[in-house]
């Protein structure tokens, strides 16, 4: 899967800050899910969209 490299950067922002707890259940998403689900995270904490 190709990801560009704004959402490559927020996924790992967010992932970063994430309880283990979370993570393992990102984890069990499929990567495409987990980026998108990162992105979703990031622009509900910021109010910004997808670069």
């Amino acid at each position: 899967m190709l990801v560009n490299l704004w959402s490559a950067s927020v996924t790992i922002t967010i992932w970063d800050r994430l309880k283990d707890e979370h993570r393992q259940r990102l984890l069990t998403l499929p990567s495409h899910e987990l980026i998108l689900r990162c992105v979703a995270i990031y622009s509900r904490v910021t109010g910004k969209a997808g670069g």
